[in-house]
């Protein structure tokens, strides 16, 4: 079967129709601050939190090895060690849980600060006076 002879496309372009170019979408570089910081206290509250189930864990494996009255007292030595190692990697479990939320707290306000559209600013202002000092801080979002 023969093919229909091609029709020429009205075409200002010589290559063809073109469709319209969009521009390219600014990023701030303080956004990609944001997600790096935000990203990273995600983490570092997710390691939090295993440290957390981890000594919670380990602290109660040590109950064959100890009293059941919570008190350390009717520990055996071993008993003690494994709750003195629990309660250790329990305390470091939470400040970096606390660090992470702190971070993700950061990566969110850094985001906002970054939108090139919006007219963010923050103002902090100092008050002194002769019986306090103060500081006053002004958002605009």
């Amino acid at each position: 079967m023969p093919t229909p002879p091609s029709r020429p496309v009205d075409s200002p372009h010589p290559l063809g129709p073109t469709s319209p170019v969009t521009p390219a979408k600014e990023h701030s570089s303080l956004r990609t601050v944001a997600v790096v910081v935000g990203g990273a206290g995600v983490a570092i509250a997710a390691t939090g939190v295993i440290l957390g189930v981890v000594a919670s864990s380990q602290y109660h494996d040590a109950d064959s090895d100890c009293g059941l009255d919570g008190i350390d007292t009717f520990c055996t030595s071993k008993g003690a060690s494994t709750r003195k190692d629990a309660r250790t990697l329990g305390n470091v479990g939470t400040v970096l849980f606390v660090t992470g939320l702190v971070a993700v707290g950061g990566g969110v306000g850094l985001w906002f600060l970054g939108d090139s559209k919006s007219k963010t600013a923050i103002r902090a202002t100092p008050i002194v006076t002769a019986n306090a000092a103060f500081a006053s801080f002004e958002g605009k979002f």
